[in-house]
Order: structure tokens, then sequence, then C-alpha cells
């Protein structure tokens, strides 16, 4: 995932992941393959969040390009439905 901030990051993350061909989800059910959609969203704001950066790509090169990151991020967008936020996240990057 090419993204140029932890913003567009998160956005990708909580996209819908829409299950079909090869990748179709076995019912419980009818135990029949069919189509899916699978979606991760953040149920509820931590006080502190921690984000893990990938940095190397499946062969073991190691990703070189910048990741941008503000002094806040706003969750709000990747909550799950009905969820509201209570406090703003301020980042501070330590190494």
């Amino acid at each position: 995932m090419n993204v140029g901030s932890v913003k567009q990051a998160l956005s990708k993350f909580v996209q819908i992941d829409h299950l079909r061909g090869a990748n179709k989800y076995k019912c419980d059910g009818c135990k029949k393959l069919v189509n899916a959609e699978k979606q991760f969203t953040v149920h509820d704001a931590p006080m502190c969040l921690t984000v893990h950066l990938k940095r190397f790509t499946p062969l073991g090169r190691k990703l070189g390009h910048l990741v941008d990151y503000g002094h806040s991020l706003d969750l709000q967008p990747a909550m799950s439905e009905g969820q509201v936020r209570s406090t703003s996240c301020t980042s501070y990057m330590s190494f």
C-alpha cells in the first residue's frame, strides 16, 4: 500500500474489501462460496494510538518513501457506525 500520509493509510485500511472470485467467503449456513464484503473500523477511539508502518516489501526490500503525519489525526471517518470519538488524538513522534 503506497500512501503518502497516515491519514491516507487509515482511509485505505477501513475501505470495504469485496470478496469475490478466488477470495469468496464460505457461508456457515449453506456451506457455499458466496460473494461478500468485509471492513475494519475503529469501535473505540484510544487515548493513545500507536501506528506501525510497514517498512519492507514481501521480497525484503526496504521501502524508502516518506510518510506525512500531522500533529493530530481525526479518527471519526474510520469509526464504526454510530460511534463517536470522545477526544482528538494528538500525535507525538518518537524513535
